[in-house]
């Protein structure tokens, strides 16, 4: 991503409600499908919003994170000094078998990105019975302004995100969309968008009102998503497991 982003994005990201709310599933996710887990690793943890997150919310997980950003490591360790690594998601530098849970939200999506091999390391790194949190961009015809501010490779659809996944190795726990009750609202503004030139990124600070109310209704979605799936909305979000 261009560096003007990690900056908005470690402005915002610890209040902003799109944030918290992955942040909130992924957690219930960890707690759902992997509760003895302990070693978190996050892959392409930016400026460090999910580490701190997890930390601040869980005394058992051990967290630690990489990202090949030099601005996005910066601002982490400015804001908490975390356990962060530069690396790439393709090269990541530990043995087999060392965590319990790898998260990766709104990585693989990115221009110069190998999805297919950056999920063949997430399995490596997993010890066997461990699970996989990901987040991925739903939908090509949602592609707009944010998209070349960010650096949007490709957006996906939940069955080419779970073959991905079966592809590397993985059994499929989770796939659904996320970010559903807000569907046709973020399309309307996502068609918008998509007419202007230049680039113009949806990370920005809400209105505390807006923002709670958001926050609310992402909330009430991820209870929904904990016992169900949805056949629509922005994201893809799913859970794997290496095998025993």
């Amino acid at each position: 991503m261009e560096p003007r982003e990690y900056r908005v994005m470690a402005e915002v990201e610890d209040t902003h409600w799109w944030f918290l709310g992955l942040r909130e599933l992924t957690l219930r996710s960890l707690r759902q499908y992997c509760p003895d887990g302990e070693r978190v690793l996050d892959a392409g943890c930016g400026t460090g919003g999910l580490l701190r997150y997890l930390s601040r919310r869980s005394k058992t997980l051990r967290t630690c994170g990489v990202d090949l950003s030099p601005d996005a490591i910066r601002y982490l360790r400015s804001a908490e000094p975390l356990p962060v690594a530069r690396a790439s998601v393709e090269g990541l530098p530990f043995r087999d078998g060392a965590f319990d849970a790898v998260t990766s939200l709104d990585v693989l999506y990115i221009e110069g990105v190998d999805d297919r091999r950056a999920l063949r390391e997430f399995f490596r790194v997993l010890k066997p019975g461990g699970v996989l949190a990901l987040n991925l961009p739903a939908f090509e015809f949602m592609r707009s302004s944010h998209d070349r501010a960010v650096h949007t490779r490709h957006r996906y659809r939940r069955p080419e995100v779970v073959a991905l996944l079966q592809e590397a190795g993985f059994s499929v726990l989770k796939a659904t969309y996320w970010n559903a009750l807000l569907f046709p609202l973020i399309c309307l503004v996502r068609l918008l968008r998509s007419r202007r030139a230049g680039e113009v990124s949806d990370v920005q600070k809400t209105p505390g009102l807006l923002n709670a109310l958001l926050r609310r209704l992402l909330a009430v979605e991820n209870r929904w998503v904990a016992r169900s799936s949805f056949p629509f909305g922005s994201s893809v979000f799913c859970v794997g497991r290496k095998g025993t």
